[in-house]
């Protein structure tokens, strides 16, 4: 039986005479175009077939050369093939490619019968019979056995998905040529056919086979088909192309090619081009050193990997020199000094003393100097403290983001290189755990304070981070400055002006400092007793011999009684919020010591120093009279009240309401102990007519003192209380002071008592978060289950002490008059703080923390909107305080010439030091330095 004859271009020679065949044979272009160009003998670049696979694997995360997976497929493919060792001569015998090229070398004068070649040139015709004589072309392996195409088993191979790659790594590389190209055959496909174009041509699985002149057929291991596109691609000149993006190659590197009735004759043209030879010879070069290359590649991979280790290891030294405010570099930091190098290389050393990789390291630059690349100059400190910084800020970033609501404290300050400082707190919440957390964002240098400028600060910082603060920004809280609190161009009033949601509340604690300063400034006993106070601290602390005299009399007195600490002097300062309590309370803990100290320098010094005798003489008369102690013991009751309200004012996770609460604890403290005994008033003889009548001046020391001085100062602070802490944020406080405990069990035993208004306030200022009608709804559906959900949810704050059941009066929350006053009545009845357990004062934030846990969002979401407004909302702006406190510890006196991008770094990671950094990503933030980083610590 004759077998069918095919033309190179892929005709059938059918019916047609001999005549016809060989005139088509003459005439056919593509013969005629293939030897338009010669090639040298390439035949050493070329191996024998490979076994294709078209198994998909993610790409992207290719960063090791496959084996496993790969040769996994394989082997299926050989298993199918050994099952189906004829399915591959079913439709399309790969054997018959060229059989009429041989033919017609047997009979160059054999003319077909019907001689119908007008259409075909003389000249092209030449050319195509001496092609394949001419041509150097060898062939691509002279072994190739065609039984052993692999079956395919999928199409997930298909180059259109190199092509969509951006960049391929050399990884991706050898994977992309491990998988091999995509050729599918016609019973691999749905249909068992190739899709048609308009005009009803379509790919050819015969193009991917060669015959060259001595009949040996090749597979073309560079052209790939994708089914999903329906183009051909070249492999080859994809991955190691030259210009890929020309018009040349474009084709066949990124559009594709599907113009099939030309499709074998580009084929053969771009096969014979100098591109597409330059590209083959480098993939049959890879393919050659591929033994060489893993090993290059595996030891530039445990070099970056030593590499990455170093950094690691400096990124620990670095942070823990910035969380103790250290400086890290020294005047002389050659390796050679023999002295010290600085905090940063002498940490390097001692560190490199346990570490193996640190060690080599540190050699290598000791030997080779510059020639080494070195992570430890002082360019590299910089970029390593900023990666650490970014990284901080990064999680705050995400963090806000994922919370939604947050708020601002802003406050400037001096540094000591007199540079005006802008610090940026942020407050958000965790929306899982209903944590409450305060963040420095930035710090930025202003020398002008003005309304204006800090606000376009403000604007440039909440750029520069991303972070929508007129949809989400709900609070903000400064001190009581012009240029922050003003109502027409302060900072806060710009910042309503854009977002209304954005409440003002002035700093508690700035507040209640105020009254503070205005208490001790009240009568002219208190002056006498802080200005005698620091005359002290002054006239002993500041001369080593007499701080010397106080010690030693504190020892003595610790011989003679039980042991304590020794104290020290401390100065009475009006920045400083604690300083007069503490300065008056360590005066009357050493009275004793600092008695005899004033004792002994009026006797021993007194008699050579006139100045310093009567100084001495002086203080000794007054701490040792009965006005001091009257003093002294009165302004303690009083602080006794004040210092542990100001001390709780300060805490980053206070919200609003307990705030009101300690507020209102410390008036109620200070209404009680203004209230005096009764006293009978004695009748007085009315006097008659014409007799002279006059007030009676108090006579009684005492009694003056307690009007005078005493009933004073509680006068000035009721006064300061109910002026300074008024009724500015009144109507908001009364909708949330509905989130209390107390009021909750009031509405589940009468759900028929709440207000009319209720929450009418706080969904008018948040109406974009809240709807009116679903909170009040859902507010009356949780005060119903409340208790079920509390004793189910969260522990008791006792198991087995029957005592500590829970009750209502145990929700007594002080909220029965916050904005009235207290009546004779109900003083019996009122709470007395003593404790910072924030829950039993009314916070919200225990509230809030029961509705994260028990995942109630989605059933009360207009209440739990609120309540996370609510503890997000600011009470102080202490912790902008906090950041000042460190940056006097960074910027000091020797570092007053530091950059300010490097301070703000330092102070992120000082401050925050319990957001702990990403080392990994840390790292790679690093290494996009510079390009040598990133050569030595990316993969």
């Amino acid at each position: 039986m004759n077998k069918e004859i095919f033309c190179t271009c892929g005709k059938s020679k059918g019916s047609l005479n001999e005549t016809n065949w060989l005139r088509h044979l003459k005439a056919c272009s593509i013969k005629r175009k293939s030897t338009s160009k010669t090639t040298s003998n390439i035949k050493k670049f070329f191996s024998t077939t490979n076994v294709y696979s078209t198994t998909h694997l993610d790409l992207e995360n290719v960063h090791k050369p496959v084996n496993d997976g790969h040769n996994s497929y394989l082997v299926l493919a050989e298993k199918n093939l050994e099952q189906n060792p004829n399915k591959l001569n079913e439709d399309g015998d790969p054997s018959n490619v060229g059989l009429a090229e041989k033919n017609l070398e047997q009979n160059p004068n054999k003319l077909n019968e019907d001689g119908d070649s007008s259409n075909v040139g003389l000249a092209e015709n030449d050319a195509l019979l001496t092609y394949n004589e001419k041509s150097n072309v060898q062939p691509f392996t002279s072994t190739a056995d065609f039984t052993q195409r692999p079956i395919v088993i999928g199409l997930k191979n298909d180059p259109i998905q190199f092509v969509k790659m951006n960049s391929i790594t050399p990884e991706q590389k050898n994977f992309i040529l491990e998988l091999g190209p995509c050729q599918p055959l016609p019973e691999d496909i749905p249909g068992k056919m190739y899709p048609k174009d308009k005009y009803g041509r379509h790919f050819n699985h015969l193009w991917y086979y060669r015959t060259i002149p001595d009949g040996t057929k090749v597979i073309r291991d560079w052209l790939s088909y994708s089914l999903s596109t329906d183009k051909v691609f070249c492999i080859h000149c994809l991955l190691y192309g030259i210009n890929i993006h020309g018009m040349a190659l474009k084709s066949w590197t990124k559009d594709g090619f599907s113009t099939w009735i030309n499709g074998l004759s580009r084929i053969i043209n771009h096969e014979v081009s100098i591109s597409h030879i330059t590209s083959t010879i480098k993939v049959k070069i890879r393919t050659k050193c591929l033994p060489l290359l893993p090993s290059m590649e595996h030891k530039r991979k445990c070099q970056i990997s030593m590499n990455r280790q170093i950094v690691s290891e400096l990124i620990a030294i670095v942070i823990f020199l910035a969380h103790h405010n250290l400086g890290l570099r020294g005047h002389n930091e050659k390796w050679s000094n023999a002295l010290s190098k600085g905090n940063f290389k002498d940490l390097v050393l001692l560190m490199s003393k346990h570490s193996g990789s640190l060690s080599e390291h540190v050699t290598k630059l000791q030997s080779k100097g510059k020639k080494e690349l070195s992570f430890v100059s002082w360019e590299r400190q910089n970029q390593l403290i900023d990666s650490i910084a970014q990284n901080i800020a990064s999680q705050i970033q995400t963090n806000v983001k994922q919370s939604k609501f947050f708020s601002i404290a802003i406050d400037s300050t001096l540094d000591t290189s007199r540079k005006e400082q802008v610090s940026f707190i942020i407050r958000y919440v965790c929306p899982n755990t209903g944590s409450i957390f305060e963040r420095l964002l930035a710090i930025q240098e202003s020398p002008n304070t003005c309304g204006n400028d800090l606000f376009s600060l403000f604007i440039n910082v909440m750029g520069n981070y991303n972070i929508d603060w007129i949809n989400d920004l709900v609070g903000q809280s400064y001190d009581g400055a012009s240029n922050m609190r003003g109502m027409y161009n302060g900072l806060q009033s710009l910042v309503k002006a854009k977002n209304k949601r954005a409440t003002f509340v002035w700093c508690h604690a700035h507040r209640l400092n105020l009254v503070v300063k205005e208490l001790v400034s009240s009568s002219v006993d208190s002056v006498n007793l802080f200005g005698n106070l620091e005359t002290l601290y002054s006239f002993i602390w500041c001369a080593k011999k007499r701080v010397a005299l106080y010690r030693q009399f504190q020892e003595k007195l610790n011989n003679n009684s039980e042991k304590h600490q020794l104290m020290a002097l401390k100065r009475v300062c009006t920045t400083r919020w604690s300083s007069h309590s503490t300065s008056l309370d360590t005066v009357l803990k050493t009275y004793s010591p600092i008695i005899d100290t004033l004792k002994y320098i009026q006797k021993y010094e007194g008699t050579g120093d006139a100045k310093t005798g009567a100084t001495a003489s002086g203080l000794l008369d007054y701490f040792t009279s009965y006005r001091f102690l009257l003093t002294a013991f009165a302004f303690q009751k009083i602080f006794r009240i004040l210092e542990p309200v100001n001390k709780l004012l300060q805490a980053k996770d206070l919200d609003l309401m307990a705030a009101v609460v300690l507020i209102e604890n410390a008036k109620y403290k200070i209404y009680v102990a203004f209230v005096a005994l009764p006293t009978p008033r004695c009748r007085r003889v009315p006097k008659l007519s014409g007799e002279l009548q006059r007030d009676e001046p108090i006579t009684d020391p005492i009694t003056k003192f307690k009007i005078e001085c005493y009933y004073g100062a509680l006068d000035i602070i009721q006064n300061e209380l109910n002026d300074r802490f008024g009724n500015d944020e009144a109507e908001l406080l009364k909708d949330l002071s509905l989130l209390s405990k107390k009021r909750i069990l009031e509405l589940k035993n009468s759900p028929n008592s709440l207000p009319k208004d209720a929450f009418k306030i706080v969904c008018e200022l948040y109406s974009t978060f809240l709807h009116y009608d679903d909170l009040v709804n859902e507010y009356q559906q949780f005060c119903s289950n409340f208790l079920e959900l509390e004793k189910s949810i969260l522990l008791p704050e006792y198991l087995h002490n029957k005592e500590s059941e829970s009750d209502e009066s145990d929700y007594e929350d002080g909220f029965d008059n916050i904005y009235g006053i207290i009546e004779q009545d109900e003083i019996e009845n009122q709470p007395v703080f003593v404790t910072r357990n924030f829950e039993s004062l009314g916070s919200m934030r225990k509230l809030f923390k029961l509705f994260c846990v028990s995942q109630l969002k989605n059933v009360f979401l207009n209440l739990h909107t609120l309540l996370h407004i609510a503890v997000t909302l600011p009470v102080s702006s202490c912790s902008v305080e906090r950041s000042f406190s460190k940056l006097k510890l960074v910027k000091t006196k020797l570092r007053t010439t530091m950059k300010e991008k490097r301070l703000e770094s330092l102070l992120k990671i000082t401050c925050e030091q319990d957001c702990v950094p990403n080392v990994e990503n840390v790292i790679d933030n690093f290494a996009n330095k510079s390009s040598e980083l990133s050569k030595a610590l990316l993969y």
